[in-house]
């Protein structure tokens, strides 16, 4: 799914709604990551990410 999102963020026809729309399932997926599991510090910092580039493109 990164990739995707990577690959729709470089792509010259990038589709804001799509890309964002992918976003947010990224950061569905982080949000459902349990506490207390070895993955958990780690996809807290990129939920943190996720979200912070989420507000900068809701403001393009």
């Amino acid at each position: 799914m990164f990739a995707n999102l990577q690959n729709n963020v470089n792509s010259p026809s990038q589709n804001p709604s799509n890309s964002l729309g992918q976003l947010q399932q990224i950061i569905n997926q982080l949000e459902s990551v349990k506490p207390g599991t070895t993955v958990y510090p780690e996809s807290q910092k990129w939920l943190q990410s996720a979200r912070k580039k989420q507000q900068e493109w809701q403001k393009k």
